[in-house]
Parts: structure tokens; sequence; C-alpha cells
């Protein structure tokens, strides 16, 4: 998400003006953190149009130590029919679409 414009990102909660949505690209000055710490926090991003994603980066706040380590992603092609994958640490997509 780092040059790329994305139409849509929701969040589940913000924890400050400075941790807002804006901060989720690549390379913020600051970045995206929900109000709290549990695997209830979300980040959706609608890309409009299917298109094929390969994989994506993700990397912590440049100013404290607080990173993801487990991701629980979900996704869909017609809106209805969700398929999901859990990823921990670095690890690589093992999604075929």
């Amino acid at each position: 998400m780092a040059a790329n414009a994305i139409p849509t990102i929701h969040v589940s909660s913000v924890r400050s003006n400075i941790h807002d949505k804006d901060q989720i690209r690549l390379n913020s000055a600051f970045a995206w953190c929900a109000v709290v710490n549990n695997e209830d926090q979300f980040v959706q991003v609608d890309l409009v149009e299917i298109h094929r994603v390969t994989g994506f980066a993700t990397q912590g706040n440049p100013n404290a130590d607080e990173w993801i380590t487990i991701y629980n992603l979900r996704y869909t092609v017609n809106g209805i029919d969700w398929l999901y994958e859990r990823i921990s640490g670095n690890g690589a997509l093992g999604i075929k679409v």
C-alpha cells in the first residue's frame, strides 16, 4: 500500500489522531494503532475490482516497539463467501485462489 491508491480502507479502531488509518501505508511517519490489543482489531481494504494479490508487507511502529506477529487474512471475490488464512510471524502467504 506504499505507492498505489487504495480506494477504501476501514479499521476497527484508532488509538489517536497520529495513529489513524492514514498511517497504514509502509514508511509512514507513524503507524496505525488500534485502541486495544486483541484479536478483534482489523484493517479492511476494498480493492473495488478483482485483483490477484500475491503478498502483503507490514512493518512495526517506527516510534515504539509495536508490531503485529499473527495475521488473520480473510478474502472474498464475491462479497458473500469469505475464505480464511492464518499467518504467523513473517511467513509467506500460501493462498491459491
